[in-house]
């Protein structure tokens, strides 16, 4: 429900920044970083904007008129194009500072106890390539195949300084 509630106010402030959905990017920073990690590629954008104009439809019934519909899907598709080429931007600086594509694997490389209920794991690369620099407050994505099959990712905060061999979470 959260997503959803995310993707249609933002779907909604687009829509009443149409003219100038530039002055949006600032906004949208946090959920193009979202995006990265989630590695979002363009092509999902469509997925994503037949199920919302079909929702659109659902939601508005008879009231949602051939007109309508086809207002909400060009609103649609210039919102998806602007993350597109936002999300290149960060892509971009990504390559830039070495960093990779996708999810390689990482070794846990020692396991601390912090208290009772909390450990920290400090992660190295498998194939020991060098990391990336970062800075505070970023974080990054996990993912772990669980026992059902499907895919968990899950976002955990860099807890020590960029040191180029090893993230801490």
């Amino acid at each position: 429900d959260r997503q959803s509630q995310a993707l249609a106010t933002a779907v909604y402030a687009a829509a009443a920044y149409i003219d100038q959905l530039e002055t949006l990017k600032p906004t949208l920073l946090p959920v193009l970083h979202k995006h990265r990690s989630l590695q979002i590629k363009p092509y999902m954008y469509d997925i994503v904007g037949t199920e919302l104009i079909g929702a659109i439809q659902d939601v508005l019934k008879d009231a949602a008129t051939p007109d309508i519909i086809d207002a909400w899907t060009a609103g649609y598709g210039e919102i998806a194009k602007l993350f597109i080429s936002l999300e290149a931007e960060l892509y971009q600086q990504d390559e830039q500072a070495t960093a990779f594509e996708g999810y390689p694997p990482f070794v846990i490389e020692q396991i601390t106890r912090q208290s009772s209920d909390i450990r920290s794991f400090t992660l190295r690369p498998a194939d020991g390539r060098q990391l990336a620099p970062y800075q505070t407050g970023q974080y990054v994505t996990v993912r772990l195949q669980a026992p059902d099959g499907l895919w968990q990712n899950r976002q955990y905060s860099l807890t020590t300084g960029a040191n180029g061999t090893s993230y801490t979470i």
